[in-house]
């Protein structure tokens, strides 16, 4: 994994492969744990402060590279429940948000994708 650990109040937000997890930044424990599937956040995830989501992408394959689809899930950081999620092209950095969109790029051809901040 290269992701950073993020920091959202009182929350410090990590991934470990499969799953994005928050832990209590005041006392340690374990608030959620979300499991999403293959390379969860592998190089990173975005937090929409201002939204209060996370934005994490996660593929369906065993290989990153290896005809994987992925998916790019909006999380309520606080609960680390699944608020939407869309299927998109392979994503090889952390999640980029604009006043628009949500900037995500692909390994496959370098495709860059926005998707709108809602996922509508």
């Amino acid at each position: 994994m290269q992701a950073k650990p993020k920091e959202f109040e009182d929350l410090l937000l990590f991934v470990d492969g499969e799953s994005i997890f928050a832990l209590n930044k005041y006392t340690g424990s374990l608030v959620y744990k979300t499991n999403l599937g293959k390379s969860v956040g592998r190089r990173g995830f975005t937090v929409d402060h201002d939204r209060e989501y996370v934005a994490i992408t996660a593929s369906s394959g065993a290989r990153v590279g290896e005809n994987a689809g992925s998916t790019l899930f909006l999380l309520d950081v606080k609960s680390g429940k699944i608020l939407k999620k869309a299927s998109i092209n392979y994503s090889v950095v952390e999640p980029i948000l604009t006043s628009d969109c949500i900037i995500t790029s692909g390994a496959r051809h370098g495709v860059v994708q926005c998707h709108d901040r809602d996922l509508q």
